[in-house]
């Protein structure tokens, strides 16, 4: 698991996708990166991962409300305890909405000199912490 797009979406759905493989498929199979083509063991971790961080009924609910934009996945994000870049990424691997829109919602993380990933804590207007940030301390 790396952080090859610097991303709270990618770095959150990888880590799902990776602890599906862990808990549910076979330890002795190696799972490695390929050219884009999945078979049945990947397909049900990326399926898994994405209702893990949104439950699937919630996620078609919000989808068939039209306009989906930045202030509604903010809400939507919040009511899920979430950051708003996990909503992003996942309409945006759905085709909900195009790679280039709602990318300022995304966490971006960045290489610090120590060779760590860093990035800065995103508190709800609550202030309780979102899930999916780097605060150090879980969501209500």
């Amino acid at each position: 698991m790396g952080l090859r797009y610097k991303t709270d979406d990618h770095l959150w759905s990888s880590f799902f996708h990776e602890a599906v493989h862990v808990l549910k498929h076979s330890k002795k199979t190696p799972y490695l990166e390929t050219d884009g083509l999945s078979d049945d063991a990947e397909l049900e971790a990326g399926r898994i991962a994405a209702d893990i961080l949104i439950p699937r009924r919630r996620y078609e609910d919000f989808v068939s409300t039209t306009p989906v934009c930045s202030e509604r996945i903010v809400g939507f994000a919040d009511s899920l305890g979430i950051a708003p870049g996990i909503v992003v990424g996942r309409l945006q691997h759905d085709g909900v909405i195009p790679y280039t829109h709602c990318n300022g919602l995304k966490r971006r993380f960045k290489r610090t000199a120590a060779a760590t990933w860093a990035s800065l804590p995103a508190q709800s207007e609550r202030g309780r912490v979102r899930a999916g940030t780097t605060a150090g301390r879980l969501p209500a």
